[in-house]
């Protein structure tokens, strides 16, 4: 008996709607009569099929709505799609911002699933490459082709990473997967790619958690330890080099009075400076170098220096004076002749092949010269000519050569005692 209502409840939805022979009929009716778990089963079936259906005219309103709603849930899609890849390829200069596409880009690729499904192999490349180009023309980004081939390739993968993400985590929910060991394998690949990206974007541009600790920590010993001397944190930023926070710290409206301090991803504070101002000297003289060198190199861009393919380099040489730390307090004026004249180093750099003492002397006479008539001073100079045919290294070399010596008369003879050539 349990087959035969097994058998004629598989046909009861059937034989409700008149969709039955007349010989399956005539089965369905004995059987209903002998058995009222059955009769009351088909009382269910037909109660159901009396409900109304809606009018479709009724419906249309509805299906209209829906409908709406798809296209702007779609368009809103693709504008966030493409506002994702145009801030990944804002993002990817080289250095910091470019690590940050990391986590820019799998976000695309996972968006771009939802929306073309396998499709997004080939379209959201495509995309990838007109944001890049777009990008270009309008000058938001500048670099060469070697580096747009790059960062094209750097984005590509992390939108792969993010399309396989969103593959895995389908898999793992579709409801008409009936494979359990497919489902879990698939969440279990999922969340460790998540971990895994989660666990980078950490280590290359933090979290907003840490960041709040970092910024509590670090303004918290600056006001315990600094309160009184008026600084201030002025920004804390994300160092991918050393996975850390770095806040710049300072009083405003001082040249010299201002210190970094670091926190780690634990938001603790790491580099503690003591109160006692050690480090102000320093950024005094550092401030000084700058001026010097600025002041150098202008006169070198002039158009009356005549070797405008050299390199150069000027500075204070407080290391090798330091009496003349002595000398400094934080945010002094100063004249930087006073310290150029005891401790201004300029070294020229030069590639030719004329790697003689003559040649050494004439490019040092005719930069002090113009150095002089500038009204800059320096206590000595470094000078290299070096051979650009020259398959070893070749060059001619003057030493901490003393301005006080660079003068006209038998200037090529002393440059020669001085100098040196090496070849190696």
């Amino acid at each position: 008996m349990k087959n035969e209502c097994s058998l004629i409840n598989d046909l009861l939805p059937l034989y409700a709607e008149d969709m039955v022979s007349e010989e399956s009929s005539e089965i369905i009716k004995e059987h209903l009569e002998n058995c009222p778990d059955c009769r009351d089963k088909l009382s269910f079936f037909k109660e159901k099929n009396d409900i109304p259906k809606p009018d479709e005219e009724e419906i249309k309103p509805f299906t209209r709505i829906l409908k709406k709603t798809n296209r702007q849930f779609t368009v809103l899609c693709y504008a966030v799609l493409i506002l994702l890849l145009f801030i990944g390829v804002s993002f990817s200069d080289w250095g910091e911002n470019m690590l940050k596409s990391i986590a820019v880009m799998p976000a695309a690729g996972a968006l771009g699933y939802v929306l073309f499904r396998y499709k997004a192999l080939y379209r959201l490349p495509l995309m990838l490459l007109v944001t890049e180009a777009f990008a270009f023309i309008i000058n938001i980004i500048e670099r060469d082709f070697y580096m747009i081939g790059l960062n094209v390739a750097l984005a590509i993968l992390c939108i792969l990473a993010g399309f396989l993400f969103a593959v895995l985590v389908h898999s793992a929910f579709r409801k008409d997967n009936k494979k359990k060991a497919l489902k879990i394998v698939s969440f279990c690949v999922a969340f460790a790619m998540f971990s895994g990206m989660c666990f980078l974007t950490t280590a290359v541009a933090g979290n907003p958690v840490s960041r709040i600790l970092a910024g509590i920590n670090i303004n918290e010993y600056v006001e315990n330890n600094f309160r009184e001397q008026g600084y201030e944190v002025t920004d804390i930023r994300f160092d991918y080099l050393s996975s850390s926070y770095v806040a710049s710290v300072e009083v405003p409206g001082s040249f010299d009075r201002h210190f970094s301090i670091s926190a780690g991803l634990d938001g603790k504070v790491k580099d503690k400076i003591h109160a006692d101002n050690s480090w102000l000297t320093e950024n005094t003289a550092d401030r000084i170098r700058s001026t010097y060198k600025d002041a150098v190199e202008a006169v070198f861009t002039n158009p009356d220096f005549q070797y405008p393919q050299a390199s150069l380099f000027a500075t204070i040489e407080f290391e090798e004076n330091p009496w003349l730390y002595d000398k400094l307090d934080p945010d002094m004026q100063f004249n930087i002749n006073e310290f150029g004249a005891k401790a201004g180093c300029i070294s020229i750099e030069i590639w030719e092949n004329n790697l003689t003492a003559e040649h050494a002397a004439e490019i040092m006479l005719h930069t002090k010269e113009l150095l002089d008539k500038n009204g800059i001073e320096f206590y000595k100079m470094d000078c290299s000519i070096r051979n650009p045919d020259s398959e070893n290294y070749e060059a001619f070399n003057v030493d901490d050569f003393l301005s006080d010596e660079i003068y006209e008369e038998d200037l090529i003879e002393r440059v020669r005692t001085a100098g040196e050539l090496h070849t190696w």
